[in-house]
């Protein structure tokens, strides 16, 4: 049946011995993913370690730390990072571990501070990863801390129109090269902002119990909104008058979808959406065509959502970031996205549609968290073995550089991140067999 496959089909439904390339299969009709992958726990902690500590990983928004001084705590899969701007400005990213006993030194989600202060023996370290002292010096030989060094850095960091990206692997291809053409959305996000400058707020926070490639599937996919969020539409169109907005994004076949090397994709669809007033829209269009001309503002100011393999989407008024905790639960933060150079009004309403769409109390967000429960649970059916991700395959259109083009509801989008997955879980040693 699969006569071109990314790998065999497993002969049994959990024969996930016989490696990864067997979890993805691709025919010119049909293409499945085995329901293992979001549901064991051993292909769980080899994502950790073949995707989340291989890839570039989004960890933090330059505006999180403008001042010399400030500091941002995340996490590269499981592993815990700061993101630091020293006193001369320079970015460090640095892995959260004392040198001495292994605490982590920094407990603070963000702040900013001259040392960081290991609170289990007193250790001091600069803002640049620097072992500055070690408490009760006497108990240790005469060039200690040259010898053993400060803070570990993240073998690479690399920065994108504000975007911070770590990488634990010391080799691979740069950040750019790595986002390939998912670049060109990259710039057209940032510049929604007039200036060319956006800064992100304190973010809303939840999580779910099911696995963390729920989230990435879905803020690209065209196909369930008309569905899931179809209650969500129905009350806003009775108390806000959005019913014409909300039946055109969720329209099919209008706009399209993205597929790109290394798993990156995208939804986008034409117009912009219709919470603001037509002449503040025409306010914010012509601020746009002031800055970087009318066509490139017509498409920077349509309805996108661009994912950057393996953990962050750039949504039309927000950033929203998915970290794995485990095989069936995942945190999510969506930040709000400040424009600068944009009107008041603007950044209100759009803050505004933030809340009610995707905040703990929104609309929006839940319905699709409920979903990622259902699947979740409906996976546990172990005999029904594998989903289909074949909506618009046959249709679907490849550049010469390797860009596939579907449509709005098409799972390109889908099937690009899976291709990129099988690429990376079948690199590295067999499962279950780490040093």
């Amino acid at each position: 049946m699969f006569d071109t496959m990314i790998g065999p089909v497993p002969a049994t439904p959990h024969s996930v011995h016989s490696g990864y390339a067997g979890l993805v299969a691709e025919s010119a009709v049909d293409f499945r993913v085995h329901t293992s992958i979001y549901t064991d726990a051993t292909i769980f902690e080899d994502e950790l370690e073949r995707i989340f500590e291989t890839s570039w990983v989004y960890v933090a928004h330059d505006s999180e730390v403008p001042a010399p001084g400030d500091y941002r705590t995340a996490v590269i899969g499981r592993q815990p990072v700061i993101v630091s701007r020293d006193q001369q400005g320079a970015i460090h990213l640095l892995l959260n571990t004392c040198r001495h006993r292994g605490n982590v030194v920094c407990r603070e989600e963000r702040g900013n501070a001259s040392v960081f202060r290991c609170p289990y023996h007193g250790w001091l370290y600069g803002s640049s990863g620097e072992l500055l002292g070690v408490s009760e010096r006497g108990g240790y030989s005469e060039g200690f801390e040259q010898r053993l060094g400060g803070l570990v850095p993240v073998p690479r960091m690399a920065v994108y129109r504000g975007l911070i990206f770590g990488s634990l692997s010391p080799t691979g291809e740069s950040l750019e090269d790595y986002l390939g053409e998912a670049r060109e959305y990259v710039d057209l996000w940032v510049e929604r902002s007039p200036n060319g400058v956006v800064r992100v707020r304190r973010p809303h926070r939840f999580s779910y119990h099911a696995n963390w490639k729920f989230q990435a599937e879905n803020g690209a996919d065209g196909y369930h909104g008309r569905y899931v969020h179809e209650s969500a539409f129905k009350t806003t169109s009775q108390f806000q008058g959005q019913a014409r907005e909300e039946r055109r994004t969720s329209v099919h076949g209008i706009g399209a979808t993205r597929g790109f090397r290394n798993g990156h994709c995208l939804l986008e669809r034409p117009g912009t959406r219709g919470e603001l007033p037509a002449e503040l829209l025409e306010e914010y269009l012509e601020a746009l065509a002031g800055r970087y001309g009318p066509q490139r503002a017509e498409r920077i100011a349509m309805v996108r959502h661009v994912f950057l393999f393996p953990n962050v989407y750039l949504m039309d008024d927000h950033l929203r970031v998915h970290y794995p905790i485990q095989v069936d639960r995942t945190e999510v933060h969506s930040f709000f996205t400040f424009l600068e150079g944009a009107p008041a009004e603007v950044n209100r309403l759009r803050l505004k549609n933030l809340q009610w769409r995707h905040s703990q109390a929104g609309l929006i967000g839940t319905d699709d968290v409920e979903m990622f429960i259902g699947c979740q649970s409906g996976m546990q059916a172990r005999a029904a073995g594998w989903i289909t991700l074949a909506r618009g395959l046959e249709s679907e259109t490849q550049t010469d550089s390797g860009e596939r083009l579907g449509g709005s509801s098409d799972e390109t989008p889908q099937r690009a991140i899976y291709r990129h997955w099988v690429h990376l879980m079948t690199q590295g040693p067999v499962m279950g067999q780490r040093g």
